[in-house]
């Protein structure tokens, strides 16, 4: 009877030790989706294109038509898709009954099974721009690009509501940022749908995602710091 009683107890301990290190691998995701991101996009990608210009130029250049990188990033995908839906996944579990965190979890899944869909409406290439007019592939890429860039913002909105003060300027700042990059990206889009040149577009949509990646990455790193205090709910769990 004690060897049974013993046996009960130890289980009960081992479940909430055991899902805490599920929940702190899923969290972990959104770290390493960032840094898998830019090996794979900004070094691999990139430099698989002799002519490519980080500065100058999309970076759904790199996934587009005739792109010499482009077939790796479609094996990539898969790998960004896994990472961000397993961190949606987590910060879902580490919402406790935050409904603004939730929503956040929610609106990350969604957007990391978004990602197969890129594929389909890949960006045509500067080279044939110059010569044609881009096709329903390119309206389909700029209808993707308006809900993700949506969905990045009600994300770090909807964060910022649920974790408290300190978070929340960080994720109202990220989100300027996100806004203002983008909105300079916008105002080039003529320009590329002719096939001309860019100077420091590439830098400034490297900035805007890479403002997403920055939250993403903070978003990750202050709910495994919680994550790790025992019975401890996110800030504002009841928003």
């Amino acid at each position: 009877m004690a060897e049974r009683t013993l046996a009960r107890g130890r289980m009960r301990s081992f479940r909430p030790t055991a899902w805490r290190r599920i929940r702190r691998t899923l969290l972990a995701c959104g770290i390493c989706y960032g840094a898998a991101y830019i090996l794979a996009d900004d070094v691999v990608a990139a430099g698989m294109w002799e002519h490519y210009s980080r500065l100058d130029q999309a970076i759904s250049e790199l996934s587009g038509t005739g792109a010499p990188s482009a077939g790796f990033l479609t094996l990539m995908n898969p790998v960004f898709t896994a990472l961000v839906v397993a961190f949606g996944a987590g910060v879902w579990s580490a919402a406790a009954s935050s409904r603004a965190l939730r929503a956040t979890a929610v609106l990350l899944v969604l957007q990391g099974l978004l990602f197969p869909v890129w594929l389909l409406y890949p960006m045509t290439s500067r080279g044939d721009l110059a010569h044609a007019a881009g096709g329903a592939n390119d309206l389909g890429h700029l209808v993707l690009t308006v809900v993700a860039v949506g969905a990045m913002v009600a994300q770090m909105i909807l964060s910022g509501v649920a974790l408290g003060r300190p978070f929340r300027a960080f994720a109202v700042a990220m989100a300027v940022v996100l806004l203002a990059a983008g909105a300079y990206v916008g105002t080039t889009v003529g320009t590329v749908a002719q096939g001309g040149e860019t100077p420091w577009m590439g830098l400034v949509e490297r900035a805007s995602y890479g403002a997403w990646l920055l939250w993403m990455a903070g978003l990750a790193a202050g709910l495994l710091r919680r994550s790790g205090r025992t019975g401890l709910a996110p800030a504002g769990a009841a928003r």
